[in-house]
């Protein structure tokens, strides 16, 4: 069940109480570009969000895609918050139901993520966890992921850089601040595979 109105964005980015990262339209257009790469096999391609928080993000995602006939989807994934018999209904404010998930802990990987042509994650806590669904997902060379996504704060990006090195047939870009249309101590991260 979704609870809460999106907010209505604009070129110019702007910070929301729901979402740790400053939001935009040119930001929505920067992912759905990185996103949209490679070749169409006409189903849909599956970005997992890894700790998704109240949704708002992926939410917007999910509304930009539906009026653009992407062939892009969305699912959040959240710790599920014991004493709660939906954990939606603690985090998740903006997502709804069959675009929702769980996992048992902040260690945990969400099985859905064997599906994801991509992976995202918005402020991660941890470089660990970043590190083990990349090994998991992207180091072994099988699996249908092309893209990871990391968005976050630049003083924080020398911690995580070390998750995204030495992948081979992956290839590393900074996005440009200007493309993304991110506040100026924000960033975009993008490895792809290299076919």
């Amino acid at each position: 069940m979704v609870d809460s109105e999106l907010v209505r964005l604009s070129e110019t980015a702007v910070r929301h109480s729901d979402c740790c990262l400053s939001l935009s339209t040119t930001l929505l257009n920067a992912i759905t570009l990185f996103l949209d790469v490679g070749d169409s096999t006409g189903a849909d391609k599956l970005l997992l969000s890894i700790g998704s928080g109240s949704g708002l993000l992926e939410a917007l995602l999910l509304e930009h895609w539906s009026t653009a006939n992407s062939e892009l989807y969305i699912e959040g994934v959240e710790v599920f918050q014991p004493g709660s018999s939906s954990a939606s209904q603690l985090l998740n404010r903006y997502l709804p139901e069959p675009n929702y998930s769980t996992v048992k802990g902040t260690w945990d990987l969400s099985p859905r993520a064997v599906e994801a042509t991509a992976l995202m994650f918005v402020y991660p806590r941890s470089p660990d966890l970043v590190t083990r669904y990349i090994n998991t997902f992207a180091r072994n060379g099988d699996g249908i992921l092309q893209t990871v996504l990391w968005l976050g704060p630049k003083c924080d990006w020398s911690d995580f850089a070390r998750c995204f090195e030495g992948i081979q047939g992956w290839k590393l870009r900074l996005a440009d601040s200007k493309q993304t249309g991110l506040v100026d101590y924000e960033m975009l991260a993008v490895i792809h595979r290299q076919v």
